[in-house]
């Protein structure tokens, strides 16, 4: 079970190779960029802290049922005190780099999503929860830092996703392969993509029967293929 150092987490962003762009210019190092360098080292400062034993009870949790402790931000609350604490970690820690983290966002999918799974397993008798299971316990092992991927570009908001003169307005499967899906689309919100290992992706309209192929929720490397 590994819990980084800024340092570290910094290292893991400057070997992943993004397709991404800044005004029009590709950007060839995330890490030495002048627009992002500021936020990755916020985000290096909250791993730090999370090493430091002044900040240790706060931004720290013990792994149930193993004992671990993990970085909490990516442990799942298991009480009400668990998610006050939620609070007061994000309040400590934006008092001491007056920044935010896309952690935060990123746990903040991670609990609903534990939690829709399960229930989903249980009423339909799939295997989603065991998907989600594997994938945290990634996050957990490598402490990565994650995303949420959120917001549709939605076009013409008075309309459904498939009268949109624009399909890719709407992320959405185009096929399914024994291997995983192919998906389209564009969304409108990463906050702080190119800081993060991870994208988690999911729809943030509620969607009917005839548009489940909008109803898509997975996690992806920040450099995979076929992202910009």
């Amino acid at each position: 079970m590994a819990i980084k150092f800024g340092a570290a987490y910094i290292e893991s962003i400057r070997k992943m190779k993004p397709n991404a762009y800044y005004r029009g210019d590709k950007i060839e190092n995330v890490v030495e960029h002048p627009v992002l360098k500021g936020g990755i080292a916020t985000t290096a400062k909250i791993y730090d802290m999370t090493m430091d034993p002044e900040y240790e009870d706060l931004m720290t949790e013990t792994l149930h049922p193993s004992g671990e402790r993990i970085s909490g931000f990516v442990h799942m609350p298991r009480s009400r005190e668990a998610l006050l604490k939620e609070i007061k970690k994000t309040r400590t820690f934006t008092s001491k780099t007056f920044g935010c983290t896309p952690r935060c966002n990123a746990l903040g999918l991670l609990i609903p999503l534990a939690v829709v799974t399960y229930d989903m397993d249980r009423k339909l008798g799939t295997h989603y929860h065991q998907r989600f299971n594997k994938f945290l316990r990634k996050v957990q092992d490598e402490d990565l830092a994650c995303t949420t991927t959120v917001t549709d570009v939605k076009g013409d908001r008075s309309k459904r996703p498939k009268e949109q003169a624009d399909p890719d307005l709407y992320l959405r499967v185009l096929e399914k392969r024994k291997d995983g899906i192919i998906v389209r689309g564009a969304k409108a919100h990463a906050s702080a993509a190119l800081y993060c290992n991870e994208c988690i992706v999911a729809p943030t309209v509620a969607l009917r029967e005839d548009e489940k192929e909008c109803a898509i929720c997975f996690a992806i490397p920040v450099d995979a293929k076929g992202i910009t």
